[in-house]
């Protein structure tokens, strides 16, 4: 009689919450809001979600858009899954950074990662950017990349699909510009289905008190698509300034294009190079060294 009886109230139970398609779980009997299917009251104790680990987050298996979770460890607190990924609710989509010392900055329009500074730098405000600037190099600047130590002066802006950018490399399959090491940013290496948008931006260099003003390198572009482009581009103290723009080829191995560009109307003494490689695709590479900035259009 005892097993009816319960039978008989848990149907009961069953077709109550079947009819009222509402729960409302609270100490003072209200009804459920008419908008919720559950309605939670307490003004004593609040509600506590499935609490577990990352790995343990990770291993539910398809979980489904708006599935709430609190994750006990790395970034603890409530996260939403979204239909492809676990987000710490709240977080507005603050992009994380890469390394310790990133900083954030809001452009107007969404929070863009500053990525740390070198020692010694200062964060300055440019051109209405926060940007790391150090004590200025003297003219001349001469830049070969034969060490790692010269190659670590420079900025390096990481973007497209992965983690690889420019790199300071002694050969490429046997071949190098003019057998001494250079920069080299390569899509070849990362297949199909890759992206890069890398740039690779000189030290601050104090070109003040000088009435001329050249830049000068040697490359070789391999150019593959019309979407993939090779840019050069100089600061003028306030913003970057394109001087060279190409999706053509343009030198090549053991034998690289000499370019040179007057660049005296951009004379500021925070003078800075940038190179910036694009290729939305599985594209070539693009080989640089000899880089200098002078006073005089000689070699």
């Amino acid at each position: 009689m005892k097993s009816i009886k319960q039978i008989i109230i848990s149907l009961l139970i069953i077709t109550t919450l079947g009819l009222k398609a509402q729960v409302a779980i609270n100490t003072d009997g209200s009804d459920a809001n008419a908008s919720a299917i559950l309605d939670v009251k307490s003004t004593e104790k609040g509600f506590l979600p499935p609490r577990m680990t990352i790995s343990q987050r990770d291993a539910i298996s398809n979980p489904t858009s708006g599935l709430l979770i609190y994750q006990t460890n790395g970034i603890a607190g409530l996260y939403q899954y979204d239909g492809s990924a676990w987000n710490l609710v709240g977080n507005n989509n603050i992009p994380s950074g890469s390394q310790a010392g990133d900083m954030l900055y809001w452009d107007n329009n969404e929070w863009v990662n500053i990525q740390a500074g070198r020692h010694g730098a200062t964060l300055q405000i440019r051109g209405g950017v926060p940007t790391w600037v150090s004590e200025p190099l003297p003219l001349p600047f001469i830049e070969n990349f034969d060490t790692q130590t010269q190659f670590d002066r420079w900025e390096f802006v990481v973007g497209g699909s992965s983690n690889d950018t420019w790199q300071m490399v002694s050969d490429y399959s046997g071949n190098s510009l003019d057998g001494t090491p250079f920069a080299f940013v390569n899509s070849d290496e990362l297949g199909a289905g890759s992206t890069m948008d890398e740039y690779l931006v000189s030290p601050f260099i104090d070109a003040s008190g000088v009435s001329e003003l050249y830049v000068k390198f040697d490359i070789f572009y391999n150019n593959l698509s019309d979407d993939e482009y090779a840019e050069v581009s100089v600061y003028n103290g306030v913003s970057w300034i394109a001087v060279y723009n190409s999706s053509e080829d343009n030198g090549g191995w053991h034998a690289p294009a000499h370019l040179t560009f007057d660049v005296s109307e951009h004379i500021n003494d925070h003078f800075r190079i940038r190179f910036h490689y694009y290729s939305p695709g599985w594209n070539w590479y693009w080989a640089v060294d000899n880089v200098s900035v002078t006073e005089n259009s000689g070699k």
